[in-house]
Protein backbone atom coordinates (compact mmCIF):
# COMPACT_ATOMS: atom_id res chain seq x y z
CA UNK A 1 0.00 0.00 0.00
CA UNK A 2 1.51 3.34 -1.22
CA UNK A 3 1.19 7.09 -1.51
CA UNK A 4 3.16 9.48 -2.74
CA UNK A 5 2.89 13.03 -3.47
CA UNK A 6 -0.98 13.36 -3.13
CA UNK A 7 -2.17 16.56 -2.03
CA UNK A 8 -5.68 16.35 0.02
CA UNK A 9 -8.31 19.31 0.06
CA UNK A 10 -9.80 17.37 2.55
CA UNK A 11 -9.65 15.02 5.52
CA UNK A 12 -9.36 11.33 3.99
CA UNK A 13 -9.63 8.32 6.07
CA UNK A 14 -9.78 4.58 5.94
CA UNK A 15 -11.04 1.89 8.24
CA UNK A 16 -8.69 -1.08 8.52
CA UNK A 17 -5.51 -1.83 6.07
CA UNK A 18 -4.23 -4.88 6.28
CA UNK A 19 -1.40 -6.70 4.15
CA UNK A 20 0.64 -10.13 4.76
CA UNK A 21 4.11 -10.61 4.23
CA UNK A 22 5.25 -7.90 1.17
CA UNK A 23 8.40 -8.00 -1.17
CA UNK A 24 8.87 -4.26 0.20
CA UNK A 25 7.49 -1.82 2.57
CA UNK A 26 3.74 -2.84 3.78
CA UNK A 27 2.53 0.95 3.80
CA UNK A 28 4.49 4.18 2.79
CA UNK A 29 2.89 7.23 2.85
CA UNK A 30 5.38 9.76 1.30
CA UNK A 31 5.19 13.33 0.27
CA UNK A 32 1.80 13.85 0.86
CA UNK A 33 0.19 17.38 1.53
CA UNK A 34 -2.53 19.93 1.77
CA UNK A 35 -4.87 21.19 4.05
CA UNK A 36 -6.94 18.04 4.87
CA UNK A 37 -5.86 15.16 7.76
CA UNK A 38 -4.94 10.98 6.53
CA UNK A 39 -6.61 8.76 9.02
CA UNK A 40 -6.54 5.13 9.80
CA UNK A 41 -8.60 3.44 12.05
CA UNK A 42 -5.95 0.63 12.26
CA UNK A 43 -2.78 -0.92 10.08
CA UNK A 44 -1.82 -4.68 10.31
CA UNK A 45 1.23 -5.25 9.13
CA UNK A 46 2.01 -9.59 8.83
CA UNK A 47 6.03 -8.61 7.81
CA UNK A 48 8.23 -7.47 5.08
CA UNK A 49 11.09 -9.75 3.11
CA UNK A 50 12.43 -5.96 2.69
CA UNK A 51 11.94 -2.49 3.99
CA UNK A 52 9.97 -1.16 6.88
CA UNK A 53 6.37 -2.58 7.92
CA UNK A 54 5.00 1.17 7.92
CA UNK A 55 7.12 4.47 6.68
CA UNK A 56 6.58 7.77 6.39
CA UNK A 57 8.64 10.37 4.91
CA UNK A 58 8.57 14.13 4.21
CA UNK A 59 4.75 14.58 4.74
CA UNK A 60 3.61 17.89 5.26
CA UNK A 61 -0.68 16.88 6.04
CA UNK A 62 -1.43 15.46 9.29
CA UNK A 63 -0.94 11.97 9.73
CA UNK A 64 -3.75 9.88 11.66
CA UNK A 65 -2.11 6.06 11.97
CA UNK A 66 -4.44 5.03 14.20
CA UNK A 67 -4.02 1.19 16.03
CA UNK A 68 -0.97 0.12 14.58
CA UNK A 69 0.27 -4.15 15.14
CA UNK A 70 3.30 -4.99 12.89
CA UNK A 71 5.43 -8.19 12.96
CA UNK A 72 8.53 -9.29 11.67
CA UNK A 73 10.03 -6.96 9.24
CA UNK A 74 13.26 -7.16 7.33
CA UNK A 75 13.83 -3.39 8.45
CA UNK A 76 12.14 -0.85 10.96
CA UNK A 77 9.12 -1.92 12.29
CA UNK A 78 7.62 1.61 11.80
CA UNK A 79 9.38 4.61 10.51
CA UNK A 80 8.69 8.41 10.29
CA UNK A 81 11.16 10.28 9.03
CA UNK A 82 11.15 14.12 7.83
CA UNK A 83 7.82 15.00 8.20
CA UNK A 84 6.84 18.59 8.84
CA UNK A 85 2.76 17.61 9.79
CA UNK A 86 1.93 16.48 12.89
CA UNK A 87 1.83 12.75 13.23
CA UNK A 88 -0.18 10.56 15.78
CA UNK A 89 0.22 7.03 16.65
CA UNK A 90 -2.59 5.22 18.21
CA UNK A 91 -1.83 2.10 20.22
CA UNK A 92 1.07 -0.09 18.84
CA UNK A 93 2.67 -3.45 18.83
CA UNK A 94 5.71 -3.81 17.18
CA UNK A 95 7.47 -7.70 16.58
CA UNK A 96 10.23 -8.81 14.93
CA UNK A 97 11.64 -5.72 13.62
CA UNK A 98 15.16 -6.95 12.17
CA UNK A 99 16.53 -3.20 12.64
CA UNK A 100 14.55 -0.81 14.87
CA UNK A 101 11.38 -1.12 16.06
CA UNK A 102 9.93 2.68 15.97
CA UNK A 103 12.20 4.63 14.58
CA UNK A 104 11.32 8.74 14.51
CA UNK A 105 14.14 10.83 13.18
CA UNK A 106 13.72 14.84 11.91
CA UNK A 107 10.21 15.68 13.48
CA UNK A 108 9.77 19.05 12.83
CA UNK A 109 5.61 18.55 13.71
CA UNK A 110 4.49 17.44 16.58
CA UNK A 111 4.46 13.17 16.81
CA UNK A 112 2.32 11.52 19.58
CA UNK A 113 1.38 8.42 20.44
CA UNK A 114 -0.54 6.31 23.22
CA UNK A 115 1.52 3.96 24.04
CA UNK A 116 2.23 0.21 23.57
CA UNK A 117 4.74 -2.38 23.04
CA UNK A 118 7.62 -3.37 21.10
CA UNK A 119 9.37 -6.66 20.89
CA UNK A 120 12.66 -7.70 19.83
CA UNK A 121 15.12 -5.73 17.31
CA UNK A 122 18.22 -4.54 17.32
CA UNK A 123 17.05 -1.35 18.75
CA UNK A 124 13.68 -0.67 20.40
CA UNK A 125 12.90 2.71 19.94
CA UNK A 126 14.94 4.97 18.40
CA UNK A 127 14.61 9.39 18.52
CA UNK A 128 16.79 11.54 16.60
CA UNK A 129 16.56 15.37 15.34
CA UNK A 130 13.53 16.00 17.30
CA UNK A 131 13.06 19.86 16.49
CA UNK A 132 9.37 19.75 16.88
CA UNK A 133 8.13 17.13 19.66
CA UNK A 134 7.42 13.69 20.35
CA UNK A 135 5.13 12.93 22.87
CA UNK A 136 3.95 9.32 24.68
CA UNK A 137 0.92 9.89 26.69
CA UNK A 138 0.28 5.86 27.27
CA UNK A 139 3.32 3.37 28.84
CA UNK A 140 5.77 2.07 26.73
CA UNK A 141 7.06 -1.27 27.22
CA UNK A 142 10.04 -3.08 25.17
CA UNK A 143 10.90 -6.60 25.57
CA UNK A 144 14.27 -7.93 24.78
CA UNK A 145 16.38 -5.65 22.29
CA UNK A 146 19.04 -6.74 20.70
CA UNK A 147 21.13 -3.70 21.35
CA UNK A 148 19.73 -0.74 22.90
CA UNK A 149 16.13 -0.60 24.73
CA UNK A 150 15.82 3.67 23.29
CA UNK A 151 18.61 5.58 22.00
CA UNK A 152 18.24 9.30 21.88
CA UNK A 153 20.38 9.98 19.25
CA UNK A 154 21.75 14.32 18.82
CA UNK A 155 20.37 17.22 16.61
CA UNK A 156 16.85 17.88 18.74
CA UNK A 157 16.07 21.56 20.42
CA UNK A 158 12.30 20.02 20.95
CA UNK A 159 10.89 17.92 23.46
CA UNK A 160 10.22 14.31 24.05
CA UNK A 161 7.91 13.27 27.16
CA UNK A 162 7.37 9.89 27.74
CA UNK A 163 5.01 8.38 30.26
CA UNK A 164 6.19 4.85 32.07
CA UNK A 165 8.17 3.12 30.20
CA UNK A 166 9.32 -0.87 30.94
CA UNK A 167 12.24 -2.31 29.27
CA UNK A 168 13.46 -6.07 29.60
CA UNK A 169 15.53 -9.19 28.54
CA UNK A 170 18.42 -6.56 28.39
CA UNK A 171 21.35 -8.96 26.91
CA UNK A 172 24.88 -8.69 27.59
CA UNK A 173 26.22 -5.44 26.65
CA UNK A 174 23.30 -4.41 25.69
CA UNK A 175 21.82 -0.42 26.92
CA UNK A 176 18.88 0.29 28.08
CA UNK A 177 18.85 4.33 27.84
CA UNK A 178 21.86 5.39 25.60
CA UNK A 179 21.07 9.07 25.94
CA UNK A 180 25.03 10.14 25.18
CA UNK A 181 24.10 12.39 22.31
CA UNK A 182 20.85 13.98 23.75
CA UNK A 183 19.70 17.33 22.83
CA UNK A 184 16.18 18.96 23.59
CA UNK A 185 14.66 18.13 26.77
CA UNK A 186 13.65 14.90 27.77
CA UNK A 187 11.36 13.43 30.57
CA UNK A 188 10.33 10.43 31.66
CA UNK A 189 7.36 9.64 33.92
CA UNK A 190 9.26 6.55 35.34
CA UNK A 191 11.85 4.41 33.63
CA UNK A 192 12.63 1.02 34.89
CA UNK A 193 15.24 -1.06 33.02
CA UNK A 194 15.64 -4.58 34.00
CA UNK A 195 17.81 -7.59 32.42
Amino acid sequence: VAMDAAALGANLGFTTVSTLTTAGTGVALNNVGGSGELSFASINVGGTSAGAGIALGGNSAAINLGTVTVANTAGNGVEILGNTGNVALGTFAISGAAATGLRIEGMLGAFTALGGAIAGGATGLSLTDIDGSATFIGGVTIANPGGTGIRLGGGSTGTIGFGDVDITGLGANANGLDARNTSGNVTFGTLDITG
